[in-house]
């Protein structure tokens, strides 16, 4: 400030010196005038001066700004490529979980399959002369009854896929109460009005086979040896004896 008043009394004194040679009124005239002129552009020097600094200001910080921008980009790259290796890491930690507990559900399963085999073995079975055992159950039940108690004894109902399984299995029945029905593993898979019958382990028992009885009822729900020796199907909720098998995963 000190710097532009000198400047301003400097220009004072030299419009004092320039109005030295004239009249009085028109010396005093010419004084204002010039004077006023000089105030006018000292106020216009003094505003655009002020819009400078200002307008210096707005582009040091821009510079300031633009100098953090590299920095900023930099730690914004440095964080993604963070999260990248984050999300790797998980993954490979996700795959990991993944594989250890399908490796102790594999063990469980077979610790289980021991164990219900060690179950089925401690229950009453009749070894025929196919090799295979087999629980005959002398109470009257309900299919999904009969399943359930196989089940639980880790055995299943009775599977039996050829004319001389059947044979066999009817004969040994009969030995034991004769003339009854027994419930066995088929069931209609078949929607309303078709009939697909499936034994234990999912293989279809044809409608075609020799194993049904003449005039045989393929409609119903679950399949049972009909007191002639051959296949029929009943509705579940029909109440028979029953026959359980030991799994082959057990001998």
């Amino acid at each position: 400030m000190g710097r532009r008043f000198w400047l301003l009394m400097g220009l004072l004194f030299t419009v004092r010196a320039m109005s030295n040679d004239l009249p009085g009124k028109k010396k005093k005239s010419s004084e204002e005038q010039i004077l006023g002129q000089l105030m006018s552009m000292w106020h216009l020097i003094e505003t655009q001066a002020s819009e400078l600094k200002n307008l210096d200001d707005r582009v040091n910080v821009m510079n300031d700004t633009i100098i953090l921008i590299p920095q900023q980009i930099s730690a914004l790259e440095e964080g993604v490529e963070n999260t990248k290796q984050n999300e790797q890491h998980l993954s490979r930690t996700v795959d990991k979980l993944a594989k250890l507990g399908n490796e102790q559900q594999q063990q469980f399963n077979e610790i289980k399959e021991k164990m219900l085999c060690r179950l089925a073995n401690l229950a009453k079975l009749s070894t025929l002369s196919n090799g295979k055992k087999y629980s005959f159950h002398t109470k009257h039940v309900k299919w999904t009854v009969a399943n359930e108690i196989c089940e639980k004894q880790g055995l299943h109902l009775a599977t039996l896929k050829s004319p001389k399984d059947l044979q066999l299995v009817f004969t040994e029945a009969g030995k034991i109460k004769p003339g009854q029905s027994w419930w066995l593993s088929a069931k209609n898979h078949g929607k309303k009005g078709q009939s697909d019958f499936r034994w234990h382990d999912q293989s279809k028992l044809e409608l075609n086979s020799s194993l049904w009885k003449v005039n045989a009822d393929k409609e119903k729900d679950s399949v049972y040896i009909y007191y002639t020796g051959n296949l029929n199907s009943m509705q579940n909720l029909y109440e028979m004896y029953f026959i359980c098998e030991l799994p082959d995963k057990c001998y």
